[in-house]
């Protein structure tokens, strides 16, 4: 019994391995078929289908992810899938003596292929075809050839950052034979109608997180170079894509607007407790890392104005110019000398108002001088005469109530530079954006 049972394993299993006389019939066709039309085949002779006319290659590049833009370094890196199609009349046979077989599979290396490549790669070692696309070849009974290859293309473009982060950028990806002319080779796009739907593979695309392709052109042209009598035949795909700019605005420039803003309360903190000019500093410090970051995203140019870069370090210099007059009202509130007309005018205070000691610290009358001279004697007593009191008081006290005025002026100086320094923060970044070329920001 267990003979038997052993017996019909084997014999399944013999099943599986040994493939049946159909299978193999098949294969032995195939077999045939590879010999018949390889045989005396030149994989270096250009399909010709008459006398001094070109070989049409359809050629198409489908998305599969828009991996990068380095806006930086001016590189645009995608995953895509090439497809080309083109006949060879060498490689047809006749189906009826194949057994119906119309198509078979062959290494491109076996066969004449065209050498389509992308020219303004941005590679940094150059590759060949074969050693980009390293897939196998379709072959159908009438010669048409179908070759199809996943492939990352590294382009290099030149990007206008003058509107980074809301930019929208065009690179243009331009595809060609390496070495035979439009007379030996015509490109024709696959999809003569082409949309920006159908660019994108509708079954491996994968959506960037950073850009959106906004819109999708292509068009074919020809091409004259200086190394070569007649000109060549590309296809041209010019991708316009738009920057999402909600990760800049929610970790970059809300968190600068805020420090911006913030930077401005030191002109609110009173002279006295000495923290000003530790607290300002402090803000700047941490504008400076922000911009920092921001020069790390824009590349090393001078052709382009970067309208982020521009405004920030312009506010970067406006709040520099607040700090050094924060420091000239500290300077001021320190003073015990007579304040000058201009700031008392400036300031609205034209009358100097003294408190008057006596006796009763809370009887002290205030006594405005209009005017009027004050005399000192040899006792360090000064004489106030008005029309309102007669007093004579210690110089002390005389600095005491000019350090006094100083301080009321510089808490209306105060006030006048944080309006003035909060409408230039506010409106100079709108001079600078209006006096920007516009043109630039559609990138149509």
């Amino acid at each position: 019994m267990s003979f038997i049972i052993n017996s019909f394993i084997f014999m399944m299993m013999l099943s599986y391995v040994v493939p049946s006389g159909e299978a193999k019939e098949e294969q032995m066709l195939e077999k045939k078929i590879h010999k018949d039309i390889l045989t005396g085949y030149n994989s270096d002779v250009r399909p010709e289908p008459a006398h001094n006319v070109p070989l049409h290659v359809h050629f198409d590049n489908r998305l599969q992810k828009l991996v990068a833009l380095n806006v930086k370094e001016q590189l645009f890196t995608v995953n895509a899938f090439i497809l080309m199609r083109w006949t060879d009349p060498q490689l047809a046979w006749n189906v009826s003596n194949y057994d119906g077989i119309d198509k078979i599979n062959l290494g491109t290396n076996l066969i004449w292929t065209p050498d389509i490549m992308l020219y303004n790669t941005a590679h940094e070692e150059s590759f060949g075809h074969y050693d980009l696309y390293k897939t196998k070849a379709l072959v159908y009974n009438t010669g048409e050839i179908v070759w199809t290859a996943p492939v990352t293309w590294r382009v290099s473009c030149a990007f206008d950052v003058t509107w980074f982060p809301v930019d929208k950028q065009i690179c243009n990806l331009t595809f060609g034979s390496w070495s035979y002319m439009s007379g030996q080779i015509q490109l024709s796009p696959w999809n003569e109608s082409l949309t920006k739907e159908q660019f994108q593979h509708e079954n491996f695309m994968i959506q960037s997180g950073e850009w959106l392709i906004e819109d999708f052109k292509s068009y074919i042209l020809d091409l004259k170079y200086v190394c070569c009598p007649d000109p060549f035949s590309v296809i041209v795909y010019e991708i316009h894509v738009k920057r999402m700019s909600l990760y800049y605005f929610l970790y970059i420039i809300l968190p600068l607007i805020s420090q911006v803003f913030l930077f401005l309360m030191i002109f609110h903190i009173p002279t006295e407790t000495g923290e000003r000019m530790g607290f300002g500093v402090t803000i700047l410090l941490s504008i400076t890392v922000y911009l920092l970051v921001i020069s790390e995203k824009l590349p090393e140019k001078s052709d382009d104005k970067p309208m982020l870069g521009i405004c920030f370090i312009c506010e970067f210099y406006i709040l520099s110019a607040a700090l050094v007059a924060s420091a000239i009202t500290m300077n001021l509130a320190k003073k015990k000398t007579d304040p000058p007309n201009y700031l008392k005018v400036l300031t609205g205070f034209c009358k100097k108002s003294f408190r008057i000691p006596t006796t009763a610290p809370e009887a002290m009358p205030m006594c405005e001088t209009n005017g009027q001279s004050l005399t000192e004697d040899n006792n360090g007593l000064v004489s106030v005469n008005s029309k309102c009191c007669k007093h004579s008081i210690s110089r002390n006290w005389v600095e005491e109530n000019n350090n006094f005025e100083w301080r009321r002026i510089v808490n209306i100086l105060d006030k006048y530079f944080f309006y003035t320094f909060f409408l230039l923060v506010l409106f100079v970044p709108v001079i600078i954006v209006s006096t920007l070329d516009h043109s630039h920001l559609g990138a149509s």
